[in-house]
């Protein structure tokens, strides 16, 4: 490939909301709806979406073997409509392989699991991003520890990937807290620490302050628990030294500011 694919973390919203039209989720429905056309200068470069989404973890990394996953609906609570949505796509077994085996180059240990489904943080984004499903989707777990460094260290090992064709994305929210009163400035402290580390331009000093996430301004407000933040740290890793980092967006959702950040 000619070009490197850029990679990105997206807020994927609360379960099913960005597809059900919540107003909670207007301006995220919105941004997602336009990704393609925004972010995508020639789709036919893409030839596998790679997904690590907060809603998976296991001990060991592991991968979606399923050459047809069917969706996992993995929320509760919702209106019935939601459980019958459809996101057609194949895996790219292949790829499968192949992220296996780059991870394993790595020392890392991974497992294959076939029967698990895509999960909601990855078909609700891509119903709203790629609606036709035509491109095949990978979706790899996080590791149960939720160790920054190690996961980071996931993300350089599938790096080259991104040479290949793969768009990689990280699924979770920059903002994953309660909402008390205090989440909007929770929020606006926790982001500006976010910018600060991901916008310096030296790859080891980013990597250090996102490592010490929970050194920042109101993290466990934030991040009570931190799985919905570690898959910015993979995306970190996959980006690699030399890369640059954009906010993309940065708006409400369910009234708290929540972020996306584009890695070329």
């Amino acid at each position: 490939m000619k070009n490197r694919i850029p990679a990105f973390f997206i807020p994927h919203g609360g379960g099913p909301l960005p597809v059900l039209g919540y107003k909670s989720h207007e301006k995220l429905t919105d941004w997602l709806k336009n990704f393609q056309k925004t972010f995508i200068s020639e789709i036919d470069q893409i030839k596998t979406i790679l997904v690590v989404s907060a809603h998976w973890e296991e001990p060991l990394p592991t991968i979606l073997s399923d050459p047809n996953p069917p969706l996992y609906f993995d929320y509760y609570g919702f209106p019935p409509s939601s459980y019958t949505l459809k996101y057609p796509v194949d895996n790219d077994i292949m790829l499968v392989k192949r992220l296996k085996l780059l991870l394993e180059n790595k020392a890392f240990l991974c497992n294959l699991n076939g029967s698990r489904g895509y999960d909601h943080g990855v078909f609700i984004p891509l119903m709203l991003m790629f609606p036709d499903a035509r491109i095949p989707v990978v979706q790899i777990s996080l590791m149960n520890n939720l160790n920054p460094e190690e996961h980071i260290a996931m993300g350089e090992a599938m790096s080259e990937l991104r040479n290949e064709g793969v768009l990689i994305i990280g699924s979770g929210m920059s903002y994953h807290g309660s909402h008390d009163g205090s989440e909007k400035e929770d929020s606006k402290l926790f982001h500006e620490y976010l910018r600060n580390a991901l916008l310096d331009t030296d790859y080891d000093v980013k990597v250090k302050k996102m490592i010490q996430w929970y050194l920042s301004p109101r993290s466990r407000n934030c991040h009570p628990r931190e799985e919905h933040l570690i898959p910015l740290m993979v995306i970190l890793g996959a980006a690699g030294p030399g890369s640059t980092v954009e906010e993309v967006f940065h708006e409400d959702v369910m009234d708290v500011g929540v972020s996306s950040y584009l890695f070329r």
